[in-house]
């Protein structure tokens, strides 16, 4: 299942956008996938930071964001600010839109890059906050859930909501379930789901 997912993501070559751009282990994965061209690495970062963490690497197509210097920023920056004055304080909305996770969020909505990867230093919840903030819920969706895929060489497992759902009643339980069903069949995976 696995190789036939890469093989996949690699024909569509993806850009995704890595919020913890900093942390070298970010940047040794971006890396990896770059010269396996299996998908178009964008690091969000400190741009001196990173480059002097790239520069000696060959065949790679990595592009760096830096928040604080990218071209489209005043737009960018204006969009977050906006969305963000409605909840926070215009010194906080400031700071947050700054902040990497908050600025990447922004690049998804404006469509720079396909795809988002954090959670290396940011905690789940500095993850998420910013993503239902500035991206929202698909329409008719209540509520986010998340699932891990286990595969134990004879069937691969969804494991949902290990992380951001608690205590969830009934009705969140039945979306929940509907939202892992369908994430199953995303992977070719015939959805059973079981409580």
């Amino acid at each position: 299942m696995w190789e036939e997912l890469i093989e996949k993501v690699r024909k569509k070559r993806p850009s995704i956008l890595f919020m913890e751009g900093e942390d070298s282990r970010v940047v040794e994965a971006a890396l990896k996938l770059s010269r396996e061209k299996i998908i178009h690495p964008i690091l969000v970062g400190n741009e001196y930071e990173l480059w002097r963490k790239v520069k000696n690497v060959k065949n790679t197509d990595i592009e760096i964001v830096d928040p604080s210097t990218f071209y489209s920023n005043e737009k960018i920056c204006n969009y977050l600010f906006q969305k963000l004055l409605t909840k926070y304080s215009q010194d906080r909305a400031n700071q947050l839109v700054r902040s990497t996770n908050y600025f990447s969020m922004g690049l998804l909505h404006y469509n720079i890059g396909e795809g988002l990867i954090g959670g290396a230093t940011f905690k789940t919840s500095e993850v998420l906050r910013p993503a239902l903030e500035i991206i929202k819920t698909k329409k008719g969706i209540q509520r986010i859930s998340s699932y891990f895929l286990m595969n134990n060489q004879e069937k691969t497992f969804l494991f949902a909501d290990c992380a951001v759902n608690p205590s969830p009643n009934s009705y969140e339980l039945a979306e929940i379930a509907f939202l892992s069903a369908e994430a199953a069949e995303l992977y070719n995976l015939n959805p059973k789901v079981a409580f």
